[in-house]
């Protein structure tokens, strides 16, 4: 993510944080600690917010959010923050500021993202050069997603419970149309219903990197998975309309990303006139958005 630093100072950072897709999402089973064994393709896509980190007099953090509702002491930002400064014995303040781009509760990566800004800001705000391993281990403790935004890259497989990340070769730019429900889902919710035995498992993810490697733009559009879509649908059921409508059109190759709520199109930014309007009585929102 050094890519997103944009501006630095003595006293301040700003960096943009992108937001991800999960081109495939298979489970393989609940661990001891409470987390599921994933298999997963990530692509990182040029959705942003913007993050910027003050020093502050005050030897305290402090978190100013544009929503309302994410402005409080549990968001992975200010968790970050004070997890970093515990670590590293730091006892100057910390000013956040975070305006969300990225809709919450999307299964879009933006609080893992977040997360993983302040830490690399962190870092470099005061100066200590940590390694790509120390970065993870902080990592490690906040979220399952943070590792892939430390990492920086536009591809990569994710195993464990997300945390272990391997970067993937070739790849290639992918647009598409993100279609925004005017709900939120929750990670923990979804994965509650999501039961291993009565899911159909399909194990798409060698045939994935190695449609990213050849760019192999049409093989890929026959791979895509998730595995907590049934899940989702059986939490959200608001949400089975909105796959039934994308449906009617067989030519298009769509996902829910993460555990929803957000849905994905494969190389499409345009939807189809009835669709369109079907859609959007359901007060469904569009994004074109593309591989960063």
């Amino acid at each position: 993510m050094l890519d997103c630093i944009y501006h630095s100072s003595s006293k301040s950072v700003f960096l943009r944080t992108p937001a991800k897709l999960n081109l495939y999402l298979n489970i393989s089973g609940k661990r001891k600690d409470g987390y599921h064994n994933i298999c997963s393709i990530i692509e990182r896509i040029a959705l942003f917010d913007d993050l910027r980190l003050v020093l502050n007099n005050t030897k305290k953090v402090r978190l100013f959010c544009n929503i309302k509702e994410l402005n409080n002491p549990s968001n992975l930002a200010f968790r970050a923050c004070e997890l970093f400064r515990r670590s590293y014995k730091i006892t100057e303040g910390v000013d956040i500021f975070l305006n969300k781009n990225i809709p919450p509760g999307a299964g879009l990566g933006g609080a893992s993202s977040n997360c993983a800004g302040v830490l690399l800001g962190l870092s470099k705000l005061f100066k200590l050069e940590l390694s790509l391993n120390q970065l993870y281990r902080l990592g490690e403790k906040l979220g399952s997603d943070v590792n892939f935004f430390l990492r920086g890259i536009s591809f990569a497989l994710a195993l464990g419970r997300g945390e272990k990340i391997y970067p993937l070769e070739g790849g290639f730019k992918i647009n598409h149309l993100l279609i925004l429900p005017n709900f939120s889902s929750s990670t923990a919710k979804v994965y509650k219903a999501y039961n291993l035995n009565l899911t159909t498992s399909i194990d798409n993810a060698k045939l994935i990197i190695y449609s990213l490697k050849k760019k192999d733009k049409a093989f890929l559009e026959k791979l895509i998975f998730n595995a907590l879509t049934k899940p989702f649908l059986k939490v959200y059921p608001e949400g089975r309309e909105i796959f039934e409508i994308i449906s009617r059109r067989e030519d298009y190759s769509f996902s829910l990303t993460g555990s929803g709520s957000a849905v994905f199109l494969l190389y499409k930014q345009k939807l189809g006139g009835k669709i369109y309007k079907s859609l959007k009585k359901l007060g469904v929102k569009f994004l074109q958005v593309s591989t960063f």
